[in-house]
């Protein structure tokens, strides 16, 4: 039921990361291109900007960016909403369906529990999850945008970036270990 949400939140975040950092790449360029008195930067795939149309073109981006920024927002408020409406619905529905003496074993205030506590982990975990895409793609768009530039120095930080993976491994199977061992000695 979220799938159309969670797509929307994907391309948005992915098109705004990819017109970042086109904006970096142009800025940089024009910086540069102000540096050795240069009128115009480029060629970037057979086109010449001048300096402000350069400028003029980061500025549309950067507006561009923002909208897109907005909207991403509100589709996330209005997923996480969507969320905590059904998951609430779902359970009050399934416990008022529940026959009488089901109710009855339950302790007081437990709905209420399971209404603030379990429909917040769920809208956590989906938040995480909406997090966790966007910055995926972000990753992509910039490294998209980083073998366009300067192909070899992308792979050079990638290479960079997997030995750090590998370096902390060992740290991650410790806090993985430890935290179920904390885990396992709460609920003893």
């Amino acid at each position: 039921p979220y799938r159309l949400r969670m797509v929307t939140l994907g391309v948005l975040s992915f098109v705004g990361a990819m017109l970042e950092a086109g904006i970096l790449v142009l800025l940089t360029s024009t910086v540069l291109g102000l540096a050795a008195y240069r009128t115009s930067i480029g060629p970037w795939l057979g086109f010449e900007l001048s300096i402000p149309a350069a400028l003029n073109v980061a500025g549309a981006a950067v507006v561009i960016r923002l909208a897109l920024a907005i909207l991403a927002v509100r589709v996330s408020a209005s997923l996480g909403a969507q969320v905590r409406s059904d998951q609430r619905r779902r359970v009050a529905f399934s416990y008022l369906r529940a026959d009488w003496g089901a109710q009855q074993g339950e302790a007081t205030g437990r709905l209420q529990e399971v209404l603030t506590t379990f429909v917040g982990r769920v809208n956590s975990a989906m938040s995480s999850l909406t997090q966790a895409i966007t910055a995926s793609l972000s990753l992509v768009a910039y490294l998209s945008a980083g073998l366009f530039v300067d192909p070899l120095a992308t792979l050079a930080v990638l290479g960079g970036l997997v030995l750090l993976a590998l370096a902390l491994s060992p740290v991650r199977r410790l806090i993985r270990r430890q935290a179920g061992r904390v885990s396992t000695a709460r609920e003893d």
